[in-house]
């Protein structure tokens, strides 16, 4: 899920990745939840904030049996981050043109994001091309789906 306020979005580094790789936050849908729900929820546990409006994005194939991969847009107003330090490692709300310097391989300290093959890069590359946090949808091309 992307969180964003509409200038700007939050992105994560967890422990498990490799260094500067900065990535939208990844939750799971408990039972009895529906996909808002746990965007919401998610975004509370991991930086602590209230998110206001979910947008479906996009999904993507998952080699994981009973599970899928779906991609959201969230609003949430741009507050302090309280990261949860047991499953992120830093998070930051970052603005566009700092998100696309991150697409390019141009950001100043070296910050970078997933590869097109993961759903995270389609939910920041539609913040980066000027979609507001929870603007129209902007699936990724049919062949990543």
């Amino acid at each position: 899920m992307l969180v964003g306020d509409g200038e700007r979005c939050v992105l994560a580094h967890e422990p498990r990745f490799p260094e500067r790789m900065y990535s939208t936050l990844a939750g799971f849908v408990e039972p009895g939840e529906d996909i808002a729900a746990a965007v919401r929820r998610e975004t509370r546990e991991e930086v602590g904030l209230e998110v206001v409006d979910v947008r479906f994005h996009s999904a993507q194939p998952w080699p994981f049996p009973h599970s899928l991969m779906l991609g959201c847009l969230a609003i949430a107003p741009h507050g302090r981050l309280v990261v949860d330090a047991t499953e992120i490692a830093d998070a930051r709300w970052l603005s566009r043109s700092e998100v696309r310097s991150m697409l390019e391989g141009t950001h100043p300290e070296g910050l970078w994001v997933p590869g097109p093959q993961a759903i995270a890069y389609w939910l920041i590359r539609a913040f980066a091309d000027g979609h507001p946090a929870t603007g129209a949808e902007h699936p990724p091309p049919a062949t990543n789906r």
